[in-house]
Formats: structure tokens, C-alpha cells, sequence
């Protein structure tokens, strides 16, 4: 009998020691849990927040390099009335455009010789029927005597017709370049200006389609630890010359 007492005794103490075993456990598990999720969290938060400022980076510089690109085709009816060197024709509309800031191409794509004069009429430099103007204050300016051996007054409708107007906003070259000298002589109030963070440093590089840099603003931090956050994005760039280029804009944070 007393036997059996014992081996009873024995029984109940090992199954409360398991129980007091598994307690142990679940509450060691659930400190380490709790631990991790103090650790873990401050380092969410930080990416969260260093990918608004990435987001914000990348909106600013887009926006502020961004500008309307005006464009209108004109066809010439008779090529057999030109009997001079020159054309001129009083300028299409071209929305806000300063029309001394003209960028002329044939049907080819190739920039032609314009001119602005007078305050209203384009001159152009060619024997081709049909033409693409492209206005942008971001063009250099046309305005100047034309040089011409002779200039043949078109009249609109009895001579030339005016085709399809289009108003796109493109990125473009100039006005990034502008904020690439702006990011290296005047950053600080260029990072005020784009409401970033001043504990936030920031670069960005324009690349061309074949990721060849064209415009290189970027920046490095001091320190290796440096966590950096970075994105790359293909957009739509236009040179001096009217031409709307395939590009990536990259941009980084840190």
C-alpha cells in the first residue's frame, strides 16, 4: 500500500512539473516575442518613413523639371508657288508659347533654320512641304534678321493648312540641369524648397536609354552604416533640340 502511494506521489509531482515546465516555456516564448517586436518595429518605421521621403524626393524633382511642350504640323498645299529661298507665314498658336523660343523640323525629324521676326511671323529656311513647330521657353531664342536670299509671304489656307496641335508636359533636360547646378551650389535651400527633412540628404541622375548618365547630381554619404534608399523610374526627357528621349531618372535618399 504504501508502495503504491509512492509511485502515485512520484506521478503527480512529474505531471506538476510539467505543467510548471510548459509555463515556463510559454513565458520565456512570449518575452522573446515582445523583445523581437521592440527591436523589429523602430526599424519598420524608419523604412517607412525614409520611403515617403524617397517618394516626396522623386515627386519634386519631376514636377519642378517638368514644362509644356506645344507642337503644331504645318503643310504647305503647292510647293510650285515657293520660288524664293525663305518661307513666311504668320505664327499658328501655340498656347502660352514665346514664339522667339521655336524649334522647327521637317518630316524627317530634322531641326531646320527659323527665324521670329516681327513679332508674328515664323521664317523658315527650306524647300520641304511639311513642317512640325515645337514651342517651349526651355528653346534657345530664334528672334534675328533670317538669312535668307529672298522670302516668299505664305497666306494661311490659300497657301498652307495647320494640322494637329498637341500639349504635352515632358520632363526636360534644361530645367534639370538647372536643378543639378542648384544641387551643388544652393542644397540646403533646395532640400528646404522640395520640404525635405534636413536630417535627409538626397541625389538624383538623369540617364538616357542606354543608362548612359546625362545629367549627375547625385550624392554620397559619409558613412559606410549609411542605410540608402534609392529608385529607378523610365520617363520621357526633351533635349534643345525638340526631341523626346527615352530616359530613367534614379533617385536616392539616405
Amino acid at each position: 500500500m504504501e508502495k503504491e502511494d509512492n509511485v502515485r506521489c512520484r506521478r503527480h509531482m512529474n505531471k506538476k512539473g510539467s505543467q510548471i515546465g510548459f509555463v515556463i516555456s510559454f513565458v520565456i516564448f512570449i518575452i522573446f516575442i515582445t523583445a523581437l517586436f521592440i527591436v523589429i518595429k523602430p526599424l519598420n518605421v524608419k523604412s517607412n518613413s525614409q520611403e515617403f521621403i524617397l517618394d516626396l524626393a522623386k515627386r519634386q524633382i519631376t514636377e519642378s523639371s517638368s514644362d509644356i511642350l506645344h507642337s503644331i504640323s504645318i503643310k504647305i498645299q503647292d510647293s510650285s508657288v515657293i520660288s524664293k529661298e525663305c518661307i513666311k507665314f504668320k505664327n499658328p498658336h501655340l498656347g502660352d508659347s514665346d514664339y522667339r523660343n521655336l524649334t522647327v523640323k521637317d518630316e524627317n525629324g530634322n531641326v531646320i533654320n527659323s527665324y521670329w521676326i516681327n513679332g508674328e511671323y515664323v521664317v523658315i529656311k527650306s524647300s520641304d512641304k511639311f513642317f512640325t513647330l515645337y514651342g517651349s521657353g526651355e528653346f534657345p531664342s530664334r528672334e534675328g534678321a533670317p538669312n535668307c536670299n529672298g522670302i516668299e509671304d505664305l497666306e494661311k489656307d490659300d497657301n498652307y493648312t495647320i494640322g494637329l496641335s498637341k500639349e504635352t508636359k515632358y520632363v526636360f533636360w534644361s530645367k534639370m540641369n538647372i536643378l543639378k547646378d542648384k544641387h551643388a551650389s544652393n542644397y540646403e535651400n533646395l532640400k528646404k524648397n522640395f520640404s525635405l527633412p534636413q536630417t535627409s540628404e538626397f541625389g538624383f541622375i538623369l540617364k538616357n536609354g542606354r543608362r548612359i548618365n546625362v545629367i549627375n547630381a547625385d550624392k554620397s554619404p559619409v558613412s559606410s552604416n549609411v542605410n540608402i534608399y534609392a529608385d529607378e523610374t523610365p520617363v520621357e526627357y526633351v533635349d534643345q533640340e525638340a526631341k523626346v528621349n527615352q530616359g530613367w531618372l534614379y533617385v536616392k535618399v539616405f
